[in-house]
């Protein structure tokens, strides 16, 4: 599944067309304990720049985007339309298999368990867009990342606003008392996002697909939030109440 800005921009409404520049990353909060900017702790207030590179077939299939005139083959579902694993090697855990690794798998992430340790390792900084929601979408040029935690990125490009797999809650679970919870709280609430114009959704694990963060954006923003989910989600979205919501194969813009 991809993103077209452009035409994510054209249904915007959006106006003149802009060339990509440079990169800015700034970390927001941590969810665990990954360090995805370059030389810097997680949570940390970093910022990275990245000359925009010339898209070429090279560069493409380097940072993994589909090649130009390049047919690429859709999902594999099987007889009920449900996504199955490509890879003839793979095969389901057995349930005590499960049960194991959950009752008796040790934790080596080494993360620290003491809270003053956590935030001199893996603070927690307040998003520049705290006090300044005004400033988010201006960004005249290139790019601006505010890393909200785990996997959810606020993404700035072109006067649009992309929120990625959203996740507010305290534990990744079903259930609000069980399942794995969050070594860090995220940076902000729902209520102290900025303008968003897109939610983007990589896939339905429970630490990328939130209810109660679903619900809590549809609440804040309604049908002026578009989402972008993966095929096969959007009766569940529906149900949950969200009404702008399109829904992509593999490949598919």
């Amino acid at each position: 599944m991809s993103l077209q800005v452009l035409r994510l921009r054209q249904d915007h409404g959006g106006g003149e067309e802009r060339r990509s520049g440079g990169e800015e990353r700034r970390c927001g909060g941590g969810a665990d304990a990954s360090d995805w900017s370059r030389g810097s702790s997680a949570g940390g207030a970093t910022e990275n720049r990245v000359r925009p590179r010339a898209a070429d077939a090279q560069g493409r299939a380097s940072a993994g985007l589909p090649l130009q005139g390049v047919k690429h083959p859709a999902g594999r579902k099987d007889a009920s339309g449900r996504f199955v694993n490509p890879w003839p090697t793979w095969n389901f855990p057995s349930y005590i298999t499960i049960l194991r690794l959950f009752l008796m798998e040790k934790n080596h992430s080494n993360v620290p368990s003491s809270k003053e340790v956590l935030d001199k390792e893996l603070p927690v900084l307040e998003p520049f867009f705290v006090r300044s929601p005004e400033s988010v979408g201006s960004v005249a040029s290139g790019l601006r990342v505010t890393w909200l935690g785990h996997a959810s990125v606020l993404v700035e490009m072109d006067g649009l606003v992309v929120l990625t797999d959203p996740m507010f809650s305290q534990r990744a679970s079903p259930m609000w008392m069980l399942g794995p919870k969050r070594y860090r709280g995220p940076p902000c609430s729902v209520e102290q996002l900025p303008r968003v114009d897109a939610v983007l959704i990589s896939h339905t694990h429970y630490d990328h697909l939130d209810l109660a963060t679903v619900t809590a954006l549809n609440r804040r923003f309604g049908s002026d939030l578009r989402w972008l989910v993966p095929l096969g989600l959007l009766d569940w979205m529906h149900g949950t109440g969200c009404q702008n919501v399109i829904q992509l194969d593999w490949w598919e813009n």
